[in-house]
């Protein structure tokens, strides 16, 4: 009996990294890092789009640059967050706040781009300044008619691919793991 229970044990932990190998692929795991371009179709030298928005040939031009990595990105957890008083309160830890399961910023994707998805992702995100050297100004979401995800897009278009990757197969490994198929035969 004790082998017996040994080997559904392991058959079912099996199946839960299965799952959560799965979900983590499915999801935007290592491997599906490799492939570009699958999430989102960057604006990257795309001049007109910036144009057609209203912007002149120096804005155009600097919005459709490549989003620098070491941008601000958006935040999950929003920079504002405090620990609670228990833990000592103060800001969360900055290895934490800019690390990759709290920080969006795709790879691959235009300035102008970038500020969208933050616009959309982030109720209080409005604004983003222009250089001098561009012509100053603002970019503006509100003038570029561009509509905010509801929460649930929110959520799921603002987390970045590591947190998805890592919840979802977290999921997926616990679906996996709590899934017994005997459960559905008529003995």
């Amino acid at each position: 009996m004790e082998g017996e229970l040994r080997r559904n044990f392991d058959i079912g932990q099996n199946q839960g990294e299965l799952a959560f190998d799965v979900g983590s692929l499915v999801m935007g795991g290592p491997a599906a890092k490799a492939v570009k371009g699958l999430s989102r179709v960057a604006s990257i030298g795309n001049d007109a789009k910036y144009l057609a928005q209203g912007f002149g040939p120096k804005a155009a031009a600097y919005l459709a640059e490549p989003y620098p990595a070491s941008g601000m990105g958006s935040h999950y957890v929003p920079r504002r967050a405090r620990l609670p008083e228990i833990l000592g309160g103060g800001p969360l830890p900055k290895s934490y706040m800019d690390g990759p399961f709290n920080r969006l910023a795709p790879p691959g994707i235009s300035r102008g781009d970038m500020y969208e998805l933050h616009y959309q992702v982030d109720p209080r995100f409005n604004v983003a300044r222009l250089p001098r050297e561009v012509g100053g100004g603002v970019w503006q979401g509100g003038k570029i008619d561009l509509e905010r995800y509801d929460q649930l897009g929110r959520l799921w278009h603002g987390a970045p691919p590591p947190l998805k990757a890592r919840v979802g197969g977290l999921g997926a490994g616990a679906g996996g793991a709590l899934y017994s198929p005997e459960e559905e035969s008529d003995w």
